[in-house]
């Protein structure tokens, strides 16, 4: 859009005065025209390291001014990757300390010790062979309850010994759900919803009695005291 304005001075010429941006037109007398006069160029300059926007001065142009490092250059994106990168590294590091701590309460906790016997065929021949009942270990790797039982509880020597002493015990790993495993069988058969489940069955593998879910070492071997 053009704005013009005129005025007449005592030689009666007139000019007219022009503005659209960077070029300006000046009319003498006879209507000739003169050379335009080159725009005055205007650079923007910082004010301060903060992002800021300047304009370039006869124009409608605005241009975005980077932010400056503690040198006074413009900072890119090279500084960004590296705050990026950096953050990076911490967070892993922290993950894995704590990882570590972890681990560590595991290991001071114990293993299992309980000498359980793989599947439910050798522990019926075993049931058999002692009269004893069968004590079934539904378990698996993935399952954090049961590695926490593993840890914890089937980890002590007075608990390892009650079971060893009354019970044929027998586990079932569940961290394989292949179709048609005998492990998988086990758990159609018995209705295991997952693990941990622990089931008292004769030889015959008739169940006697079941519970569901993580157990305290009082409530497991006050069970086991009632169902032997």
């Amino acid at each position: 859009m053009f704005f013009a304005s005129a005025e007449y001075d005592n030689a009666a010429s007139a000019h007219a005065t022009f503005s659209g941006g960077a070029r300006t037109a000046f009319f003498g007398p006879q209507g000739r025209t003169r050379r335009p006069r080159p725009a005055a160029k205007w650079e923007p300059t910082l004010s301060h390291k903060l992002p800021i926007v300047n304009c370039m001065k006869g124009s409608q142009k605005m241009k975005v001014i980077q932010p400056l490092d503690d040198e006074g250059k413009p900072r890119g994106r090279r500084s960004v990757w590296m705050r990026v990168g950096m953050w990076t590294l911490v967070i892993v590091g922290l993950l894995g300390v704590s990882w570590l701590v972890d681990f560590g309460r595991q290991a001071a906790a114990g293993q299992d010790i309980v000498p359980w016997e793989e599947g439910l065929a050798r522990g019926s021949e075993l049931s058999r062979e002692t009269g004893k009942p069968m004590l079934v270990n539904f378990t698996a790797d993935w399952c954090g309850p049961c590695q926490q039982m593993s840890s914890t509880v089937f980890s002590q020597q007075h608990v390892a010994d009650a079971i060893s002493e009354h019970f044929i015990p027998v586990k079932v790993d569940m961290t394989v759900q292949r179709p048609g495993s005998p492990a998988m069988q086990a758990v159609e058969m018995y209705g295991v919803p997952g693990p941990p489940t622990y089931i008292v069955m004769d030889a015959e593998g008739q169940p006697i009695s079941g519970r569901l879910g993580m157990q305290s070492e009082e409530a497991l071997l006050s069970w086991l005291e009632n169902v032997r």
